[in-house]
């Protein structure tokens, strides 16, 4: 997969970053979600996404969802991705994107989800944010840097 260095809006700074080939390419950018494509401390891939999720000291988020390592959350209120706030689990493709919704995050979490199943919302308040019914494989601690935690 090819790289490119870009400029991310959320941190400040320039990242290497993945970059989407072919037709995903396509349906990113047709959506209000250029940040994803553009700009991701997230982890592209051609099938699924590992977007990021700031949560407690217990991987336990304030709508009461766990993000434990090793575990798959699913949202509990899913609304079909209808909605842009509530009604799902949300992400940013950044882990300091993610203090934007939780400020006092602790931990981070990388959270794979497939592409068709990622929710973008059109003249989005928070077009930074990303919504699923849930993920896909089991999310995995990472550090401020989007760097794994072993």
């Amino acid at each position: 997969m090819k790289t490119k260095q870009r400029y991310c809006s959320q941190c400040g700074s320039e990242k290497e970053f993945r970059i989407l080939q072919g037709s995903e390419v396509a349906e990113l950018r047709e959506s209000s979600h250029a940040v994803l494509r553009e700009s991701s401390h997230a982890v592209l891939r051609e099938s699924s996404h590992a977007v990021l999720k700031g949560t407690d000291e217990n991987f336990y988020t304030q709508k009461g969802v766990y993000y434990t390592p090793g575990t798959k959350p699913k949202a509990p209120d899913w609304d079909g991705g209808k909605a842009e706030c509530g009604y799902g689990l949300h992400f940013s493709p950044c882990v300091s994107g993610t203090l934007r919704f939780k400020a006092d995050a602790k931990k981070f979490v990388a959270c794979p989800v497939r592409v068709e199943d990622i929710i973008v919302t059109k003249n989005a308040t928070y077009p930074d944010k990303i919504k699923a019914r849930g993920v896909c494989a089991p999310v995995w601690e990472v550090d401020r840097d989007g760097k794994k935690i072993d």
